[in-house]
């Protein structure tokens, strides 16, 4: 059993590429990795069948989508939410992971801007700290990782 501290990797996806996505899902969480981190993500699994499923793989219906992103935020430590694409519209899967990370206990890290469209109260109560970038916020999870 490992001891290393758990992360989930949460963001908004709709309206982003799949190459951004990838790219920047891949990135952070070879960096997160590299410090020491089990990362979990939906996004480096079977990305193409999440994002273009037609129904018919039981796998990646919505329903199951939801369960195994809910599962992930259960078992992880941190929810590391990137809310800085700043989006049209605002990222419900995002915020309810937020939400039910911050229910269970779980230390949640969200990183948007002062004018992110998700600055609302329930974001803002639910996160355990805001950064409006991405260094701070793993310079903020380096120091959390020598005290765990």
């Amino acid at each position: 059993m490992s001891n290393k501290l758990k992360i989930y990797l949460s963001g908004h996806i709709v309206g982003v590429t799949k190459k951004d996505l990838q790219s920047y899902f891949l990135w952070r969480a070879g960096d997160l990795e590299g410090l020491g981190f089990q990362v979990f993500t939906p996004f480096l699994t079977e990305f193409d069948k999440v994002q273009h499923s037609d129904g018919n793989d039981p796998a990646n219906t919505g329903r199951s989508i939801v369960g195994r992103d809910n599962w992930m935020v259960r078992n992880s430590d941190i929810v590391f939410c990137n809310l800085t694409a700043l989006p049209k519209k605002v990222s419900i899967g995002s915020v309810s992971e937020i939400i039910l990370a911050s229910e269970l206990g779980k230390y949640v890290i969200v990183i948007m801007q002062k004018e992110n469209i998700h600055q609302h109260i329930f974001v803002q109560e639910a996160a355990d700290v805001i950064f409006e970038n991405h260094e701070d916020a793993i310079e903020h999870l380096k120091l959390l990782r020598f005290h765990s």
